[in-house]
């Protein structure tokens, strides 16, 4: 629904609706209808100037030579939005807003020359490829293995002890090559299309078949464009991820399930095949983990495993080996899962949990996911109790959202002690209190209550003031 919406305010003009969407709903700008149309696409096509203005800031697509840029182009509806995006030149492949998993994902690895910043730490790296020129990847068996079973055979056979690999073949072409590695990263890459036979060549020797496939959608549509719209010319390939990065979570997963396999203390060994080289021990469990993915996710375990300060408990094989015991097993597996893929399935049972542990460790992707979760589960029995945690975790829409709840059901939980107390609490939170000071809880019940019909609103303020006489208070 959301998106159709989002489709919509951008045929429309509607900006306002679009920044709602945008930043309260979280909705990514640069997805996808059935007809391969963006929001940008909409928004150039109907002149709306300001809404284009407004995607371009948020980092919506349109490079000049590429398919979506000629398309956007081609079908701007005045001179005014075709010179925008001509001056627009920043806008490609380093997006201003990208998603969350994506971009740490393209913060795994680093070349020599930092080539579009797509691969810029190189930290914990345990592999380099040496390509002609003098250009160096250094990447991570671990991501290589989950997204390739080219690699995976070659990490399990030939290559099993090694740490390079100079690529001397001259049909390997580095720029095909690097381009890959992209793709094995991020799930997406640009390319110049001179060197699309090449890259196509070397995903087919490395069996990265999703990339085939979208290789051969690309070429086939931008041949389409190109033979219907003259004078257009496209020059660079260029293929996203796709907006939720299902096949890059999905694949990741295998870390996160061979994480999360027990092992046995005395195995010193420890099954080499997911090169590991962190355990964390819990009280009645030891997780084989990746520093790359921890310390790029989160500074609490960035500090965790790099500082001096912190105790070692032993050396397992070449692996440090920590002990967490400040977190429960069934807590920890929510943390390993979001490290690796983003995704959690949380429950109402252990919610709470899991949101204390994802803000002491600075993982401000899950404490999103936890509020997200617990909007959705709202009652007139937690209502209260989400939006103390809203509060103090300072997750802004959980709070905004336990208010319109409240607003919606106020009938139900206007007599209820726990929301009595917070209007209380709310009421005593000012330290010099004057008569008609506000109330936080009750002022934004009255905000959410204008957008009721006047019926129910007028019902509902009277339900306020009733319940202002009985504390005592005036708001």
């Amino acid at each position: 629904m959301d998106l159709q919406e989002l489709f919509r305010s951008c045929r429309t003009g509607d900006l306002e609706k679009l920044r709602y969407l945008v930043e309260e709903r979280e909705v990514m700008v640069n997805v996808r209808d059935k007809w391969d149309s963006t929001p940008l696409y909409y928004a150039c096509l109907c002149g709306h100037y300001d809404v284009v203005e407004y995607l371009l800031n948020l980092g919506a697509k349109c490079q000049a030579n590429t398919f979506d840029g000629e398309r956007c182009l081609y079908s701007a509806l005045n001179p005014e939005i075709k010179q925008l995006l001509l001056d627009v030149k920043m806008v490609s492949s380093n997006l201003i807003r990208r998603d969350p998993y994506q971009e740490f994902l393209r913060k795994q690895a680093r070349c020599d020359h930092s080539l579009h910043k797509l691969f810029e730490s190189g930290e914990h790296s345990d592999f380099t490829f040496r390509l002609q020129g003098k250009k160096n990847l250094h990447l991570h068996r671990c991501v290589l293995m989950a997204r390739s079973a080219f690699f995976r055979e070659k990490f399990y056979g030939a290559w099993r002890y090694k740490d390079s690999i100079a690529m001397r073949n001259e049909h390997v072409n580095p720029v095909a090559f690097e381009a890959l590695m992209r793709y094995v990263y991020t799930g997406g890459l640009e390319l110049p299309i001179q060197f699309k036979d090449d890259l196509i060549m070397i995903a087919r020797q490395c069996k990265v078949t999703s990339l085939l496939e979208k290789m051969e959608i690309c070429c086939r549509k931008t041949r389409l464009f190109e033979s219907t719209k003259p004078g257009t010319c496209v020059t660079n390939i260029v293929i996203e991820p796709s907006p939720d990065c299902s096949e890059l979570k999905e694949n990741f997963y295998q870390l996160a399930f061979q994480a999360m396999r027990q092992t046995e203390e005395s195995d010193q060994a420890a099954d080499m095949t997911s090169f590991y080289d962190v355990i964390f021990e819990l009280d009645s469990s030891r997780f084989q983990c990746h520093q790359a993915f921890f310390c790029l996710k989160s500074e609490y375990f960035r500090t965790l495993l790099h500082s001096p300060l912190v105790r070692r408990e032993s050396k397992i094989g070449a692996c440090d080996s920590i002990k967490l015991g400040q977190f429960s097993d069934s807590v920890f597996k929510y943390i390993i899962t979001h490290v690796y893929c983003e995704d959690v399935k949380l429950d109402v049972e252990t919610v709470d949990d899991v949101l204390m542990v994802a803000n002491f460790c600075l993982l401000p992707g899950l404490k999103r996911q936890c509020g997200l979760f617990m909007a959705q589960h709202l009652d007139t029995q937690n209502v209260c109790a989400a939006l103390r945690a809203a509060r103090l975790f300072q997750l802004h829409r959980l709070e905004n959202q336990c208010y319109k709840f409240m607003a919606d059901h106020l009938e139900e939980i206007i007599d209820e002690c726990s929301f009595r107390e917070m209007v209380v609490e709310d009421a005593q939170s000012l330290r010099y209190r004057e008569d008609c000071d506000s109330i936080e809880v009750i002022d934004s019940i009255r905000y959410n209550l204008t957008f009721a019909t006047l019926d129910e609103a007028s019902e509902k303020f009277s339900l306020i003031d009733v319940l202002l006489d009985e504390l005592n208070l005036n708001a």
